[in-house]
């Protein structure tokens, strides 16, 4: 026993442990995974609920400056009318835009006590009574009217008031 040599080799695995590339899958699709789920709470959350900038303040407040070319708008508010369509009286509703020469006139249009609204409300009312559906119903028709407003409202206030007029609705029952 003393002479003899006990031959043991250290035990080496008989067999080799698989799945890496396994897990090297499934950490790639968690990684993924974990970018849309990030994207979509940045695109389907955070950004509507910024929103839009209110006025052109903040709007100069994010850009650092007023952009040039900016228009002064002012939403008229719904505006309905009837319309004739061979005898039989439909209603139409639009919502117009006006597109102003001046801010001044954006602050009049504003002040309950000018009665420059109620001007501006009462030539578009009429015009638009005066129309027939077949006059309304295309683009081309749309736009003709649009043209017709601004030059009805300047011609009611004396003045090129109004550059643009555009419909954020409208609809014809």
């Amino acid at each position: 026993m003393a002479g003899e040599e006990i031959d043991e080799a250290p035990e080496q695995p008989t067999e080799k442990k698989g799945g890496g590339m396994i897990k090297m899958v499934i950490f790639a699709v968690v990684i993924i995974g974990c970018a849309g789920a990030a994207c979509a709470v940045v695109f389907l959350v955070l950004i509507p609920m910024l929103g839009p900038p209110d006025s052109d303040e903040e709007l100069e407040a994010i850009l650092g400056a007023k952009p040039e070319g900016t228009q002064v708008v002012y939403n008229v508010g719904s505006i309905i009318a009837n319309i004739d369509h061979g005898g039989i009286d439909r209603y139409l509703q639009i919502d117009p835009q006006l597109t102003l020469a001046s801010p001044e006139l954006k602050t009049r249009l504003e002040n309950d006590d000018d009665p420059i609204l109620s001007q501006v409300k009462h030539t578009l009312i009429l015009l638009l009574s005066d129309k027939r559906f077949d006059q309304l119903k295309s683009t081309e028709a749309k736009q003709r009217l649009s043209k017709e407003m601004v030059d009805k409202i300047n011609a009611e206030l004396g003045y090129e008031a109004v550059t643009a007029v555009r419909f954020n609705s409208f609809a014809i029952q």
